[in-house]
């Protein structure tokens, strides 16, 4: 794992709560794509090849069904350059 200065964040939604970043957090709903992505598997891939930063269980809202609450996993992965 390499670390080249301050990393990078992806995937840090409104919906999962605030983070510490000068970068403003995106919605979720504007990244739900309509169709498959059509390299998924590499994507999968990548995303499970992270090494775990952070990882903790809690409670949340669901954000697509705001009135559910689930049991929700946070884990944060890293590849070094971005979380």
């Amino acid at each position: 794992m390499r670390h080249n200065g301050q990393l990078k964040t992806a995937g840090m939604f409104a919906e999962f709560g605030p983070v510490r970043s000068t970068e403003p957090q995106e919605s979720i709903f504007d990244h739900v794509a309509g169709e498959e992505l059509p390299d998924l598997g590499q994507v999968l891939d990548y995303l499970n090849a992270g090494y775990v930063l952070i990882d903790v269980m809690d409670i949340a809202d669901d954000p697509f069904e705001p009135t559910r609450q689930i049991m929700n996993g946070s884990t944060v992965l890293t590849d070094g350059d971005w979380l």
